[in-house]
């Protein structure tokens, strides 16, 4: 089980400093990505997303940090679900290899 994280920033002026403290001794692997909240999504996240296996974990801090809105959240992260990935966001301490967190 992989345990992968995506950041995002959205102009080179952020500091990613919150999302990388409150992920670094949780995830194997830290990726930043610095791009809009107005872009569906980067290169970065694509390259995260297509390495993702079967029992993989995506870890984000919030779900902001990744994704424009609820919806769009809730479509990729179906679209995880079907490929056996899970989800975890830290920020809520929800975590889709839980039972509870899957309830969620």
């Amino acid at each position: 089980m992989n345990k992968i994280a995506y950041l995002r920033v959205s102009t080179a002026e952020q500091c990613p400093d919150r999302q990388i403290e409150g992920l670094k001794d949780i995830a194997d692997e830290l990726h930043i990505e610095t791009l809009s909240a107005v872009a569906r999504h980067g290169p970065v996240y694509g390259r995260v997303i297509g390495r993702l296996g079967r029992g993989d974990v995506l870890v984000v801090w919030a779900l902001d940090r990744a994704y424009r809105s609820a919806k769009d959240a809730l479509n990729e992260l179906d679209a995880l679900r079907d490929r056996g990935v899970y989800f975890k966001i830290a920020s809520l301490d929800l975590d889709t290899t839980t039972t509870h967190g899957r309830f969620v």
